[in-house]
């Protein structure tokens, strides 16, 4: 909470953003890998100038995210046999072409999706759809882009899956 309601200071420093993926991801992979979900890392992540632990934090909370769309596993997800879609997370990096750069990086899922009528809620403060969650994941994502003068978008096809596109120039515009 306190990280999400204070204000923000940028430590801004020139980021490897693709040493940080690959580092994300072979975490998360480990923290996938009970569920049966897969993790893959594909595309062009150039160097940026960004607080890292912000870009850090909003990276593995879309990770973390894209792993909890899917259903419990179990012997039922098992016994679908091999004509049952692989459950998978794409992390894609696209760097940007515009006159500010930057990158365009999108996590990917084929899990549950996002209902409709929660989409407009998604990036508010303690909403949640689930048992444990806090609510501040993707508030967190979401703050992190605007005060990187960034953006975030979604995609969502429920039962079919999501995608979250983290776009942040190659600088933030000074303070």
């Amino acid at each position: 909470f306190l990280r999400y309601a204070r204000p923000v200071t940028l430590n801004l420093s020139e980021v490897d953003l693709q040493d940080l993926v690959d580092n994300l991801a072979r975490e998360a992979r480990e923290e996938a890998a009970p569920a049966g979900v897969a993790i893959e890392v594909r595309g062009t992540f150039p160097r940026i100038v960004a607080d890292e632990a912000l870009v850090r934090q909003a990276i593995r909370n879309l990770l973390m995210n894209a792993i909890e769309a899917f259903p419990p596993s179990g012997p039922a997800a098992s016994a679908r046999g091999p004509e049952a879609v692989s459950r998978r997370v794409i992390v894609h990096g696209e760097p940007q072409t515009e006159p500010q750069g930057g990158v365009r990086l999108v996590v990917e899922d084929n899990g549950l999706g996002i209902a409709k009528e929660n989409l407009p809620r998604i990036f508010t403060p303690f909403f949640t759809t689930k048992e444990r969650g806090t609510g501040l994941g993707l508030a967190l994502v979401q703050k992190t882009a605007v005060v990187h003068d960034g953006q975030v978008e979604v995609l969502s096809d429920p039962g079919r899956g999501t995608a979250f596109a983290l776009i942040l120039p190659a600088r933030p515009r000074a303070p």
